[in-house]
């Protein structure tokens, strides 16, 4: 019964994102990225929470974070090991992430390594969420692109939801694209289109189905990004 509800509740959800999508034409593509960036203003926190990858970016952003007052200390996981890194061709992006901190001048003792080994955004939430059994905050700060804030706050919130933590976004730049013109590069293409599908996985892989409106959303907007790059190449052949 309970996975007939759960069903239903998809199906209505599709038929909604639909008609919205048709009455008042929300599935343009700016929108698309906007809707995933749910980065704010910086607030006082107690942690800054610095998700892996983005080395060009997400780095500068949490060290300036600190450096500015923003929160005391940043949380940085570690990472399960890629076959570049596991043959030493290049150092593990935790690595590389420590070596930014150290270059902004993040003093060592203003970073706190989570030995997690983590390989996807929901482990670095469950080590964040071990961390905080002992160490209890009452806000942080989470640090990523802006097309994936959306995700990485939904993850924490449900990871982290008997800790009565607060848990915000601050937004780094993207590499290549930018809200406004993300499908008009690969880089900002795969990014974007992919972050719905992750949100498709997290919310049926862990049973997050309170957010079906959310989650049929991803497969409207990939069809609508999908058609109109595909409309757009067959033009220039």
């Amino acid at each position: 019964m309970k996975i007939l509800r759960s069903g239903l509740g998809i199906i209505l959800g599709i038929g909604a994102v639909v008609i919205l999508a048709v009455a008042v034409g929300l599935c343009n593509l700016p929108w698309a990225a906007r809707w995933l960036d749910v980065g704010t203003s910086p607030q006082s926190a107690d942690v800054i929470v610095l998700l892996n990858g983005g080395v060009n970016t997400r780095p500068f952003v949490a060290a300036a974070l600190v450096r500015g007052g923003w929160a005391p200390k940043i949380l940085l996981n570690t990472v399960t090991a890629h076959a570049s890194e596991r043959s030493g061709a290049v150092p593990p992006s935790f690595v590389i992430t420590l070596k930014v901190l150290d270059y902004c001048n993040v003093a060592v003792d203003r970073v706190v390594i989570l030995d997690s080994l983590a390989a996807t955004t929901f482990d670095e939430a469950k080590a964040v969420d071990k961390y905080l059994a002992d160490h209890p905050a009452r806000r942080l700060l989470i640090v990523t692109e802006g097309p994936h804030t959306r995700r990485a706050r939904w993850i924490f919130q449900r990871v982290l939801a008997d800790r009565l933590v607060e848990v915000g976004a601050v937004s780094s730049p993207t590499d290549e694209f930018d809200n406004q013109n993300w499908w008009r590069t690969e880089a900002g293409f795969l990014f974007v289109v992919s972050e719905y599908f992750k949100l498709l996985y997290y919310g049926l892989r862990y049973g997050w189905l309170g957010y079906e409106i959310i989650i049929t959303a991803a497969g409207i907007i990939f069809l609508r990004v999908w058609f109109l790059r595909r409309r757009k190449q067959n033009r220039i052949v």
